[in-house]
């Protein structure tokens, strides 16, 4: 199924700052609404939610001439509709493997990492304003209440915000790859357990 990622974000660049991308040849309409796919994403011109068509052809030309780095990406979601949809070509990596150059889609997958930090913060920070969570000071073990068993000793003082910062204590390397199929349980009990005491 054909999937856009990124909902509630106003803008989502996806890729680093490398090499420049190629130009993608497909050319469209700037002023028309993003295609409508049944993927929950409702679309709109950006004109009917006040933005200027020409300033998003600008935004395109500027990242097909490469002026932002290797730019996989770009939605735009203003007012609750996509106004805005565009890919790339870059350069591109999994679990640290060079892929050379890929042509980008709305099914391409990305190697996201540290992009998912912001996300991640934007949603707690979210939950915390509704009162879905007390506060980035809760400690771990009550957000995670099936894995309190696991969260014992020196690892009962981790609070959501040191998760949030990176500063939990995690033995990690980014370059294992048995973890990546993991059954979500799994993969929770395996993080819990990198740890460090």
């Amino acid at each position: 199924m054909t999937m856009r990622f990124g909902a509630g974000l106003a803008l989502l660049l996806a890729g680093s700052m490398a090499a420049p991308p190629r130009v993608v040849a497909q050319e469209l309409d700037r002023g028309a609404a993003p295609e409508q796919i049944q993927d929950g994403w409702r679309t709109a011109a950006p004109a009917e939610v006040g933005m200027n068509p020409a300033r998003l052809e600008d935004l395109t030309r500027s990242l097909r001439r490469g002026q932002h780095g290797n730019v996989h990406a770009v939605l735009i979601e203003k007012d609750g509709r996509l106004v805005y949809e565009e890919y790339f070509s870059g350069r591109d990596e999994a679990w640290g493997a060079d892929l050379g150059v890929v042509t980008f889609g709305r099914s391409s997958l990305h190697d996201l990492r540290s992009m998912t930090k912001s996300v991640v913060s934007t949603l707690v920070g979210i939950a915390i304003g509704r009162g879905e969570i007390p506060s980035v000071d809760t400690p771990l073990y009550e957000l995670l209440p099936e894995y309190a068993y696991l969260l014992t000793g020196e690892k009962r003082r981790i609070q959501l915000w040191h998760v949030l910062n990176m500063s939990a204590g995690l033995r990690w390397d980014d370059n294992d790859q048995s973890r990546a199929w993991m059954p979500d349980r799994l993969l929770v009990e395996y993080v819990i357990d990198s740890l460090i005491p």
